[in-house]
């Protein structure tokens, strides 16, 4: 009975972990990414409002009064991102940085409205 046993615990051993299941270093990794992505947000969040506070909070409270309106916006804008091929993004980059102050402008106003976008996300995740 006991040989049994051993010869099914070793068996369970030897097997291998079901395809897709995370191992216990990348479920690690994927939370030490979670962390650094939290981190560079807050710091962007940081510098976009003190390189032009103004627009920040004008994207914000934007974001708060007509949240469909911006998540329309949003949307429209990700799926444009999306169908661009990677010439095309780097042209976009490339006139984002000649036009750097004007960038910076909307890059502020859009991070004001993503906040409050994003706050209101985890606020519906959190009432579930």
């Amino acid at each position: 009975m006991t040989a049994a046993l051993q010869t099914v615990e070793n068996e369970q051993r030897i097997l291998p972990e079901r395809p897709g299941t995370p191992t216990a270093s990348e479920k690690e990794s994927s939370k030490i990414m979670r962390v650094v992505k939290q981190a560079l947000k807050f710091v962007a969040g940081v510098a976009f409002f003190l390189a032009n506070p103004g627009l920040f909070t004008a994207g914000f409270t934007a974001a708060i009064l007509f949240p469909k309106q911006i998540r329309k916006a949003a949307n429209r804008t990700h799926h444009f991102w999306s169908r661009l091929n990677t010439i095309e993004r780097i042209g976009i980059g490339v006139g984002c940085f000649a036009a750097f102050p004007q960038a910076a402008a909307c890059a502020s106003l859009s991070w004001g409205a993503y906040l409050v976008t994003r706050m209101g996300e985890h606020e519906k995740a959190q009432n579930r």
